[in-house]
């Protein structure tokens, strides 16, 4: 009789065609079944990122207003980029800048150039240096290579302009 039976292929290669046919074994013989052929998909551009935090996150806390906070990083890296050479922006929210140098040349974006559609593990510096008192959110964001944002980790920046404590009186 007729049934029906399911198979799963794993580890196929992508961008590759492949054929495929069932066959059953029994007493009476070998049956086989049609042939089927497909394409595996390309793979999709992935820019991934990880914080200290593991979370995505990078809390700054209270900064003086016009002082520059410690410089804190992450690291950044993609697979599957598209075209194979080009680069990656990288966007600060406003009162962050990011470098791929801790000690000089913060900004509120760069580009990271990459071959080989690939950023090898790299680290980006950010620093708070906030200009007014309150409350800084934001998010530090990676566009390029053709990746979508589904497949973006970007990284959450938080931080809080103070009053210098040394200008603040309790006399009158």
């Amino acid at each position: 009789g007729n049934s029906s039976y399911n198979s799963l292929i794993k580890i196929l290669t992508p961008n590759t065609n492949y054929c495929v046919k069932a066959y059953a074994k029994n007493s009476v013989g070998v049956g086989y079944g049609n042939q089927v052929c497909f394409t595996t998909l390309a793979p999709e551009p992935i820019i991934t990122t990880v914080t200290p935090n593991g979370q995505n996150s990078i809390p700054f806390g209270n900064v003086v207003v016009n002082n520059i906070s410690a410089v804190k990083s992450y690291t950044l890296s993609a697979s599957a980029l598209n075209p194979a050479t080009g680069s990656i922006t990288i966007s600060a929210p406003s009162g962050f800048q990011v470098s791929t140098n801790a000690a000089s040349g913060f900004s509120s974006s760069l580009n990271i150039t990459y071959t080989s559609a690939t950023i090898t593990p790299t680290t980006i510096y950010v620093r708070f240096v906030p200009t007014l008192f309150g409350d800084y959110n934001g998010v530090i964001t990676h566009t390029g290579g053709s990746a979508t944002p589904i497949n973006i980790d970007d990284v959450t920046v938080t931080g809080k302009g103070i009053q210098d404590p040394s200008l603040l009186s309790n006399t009158g």
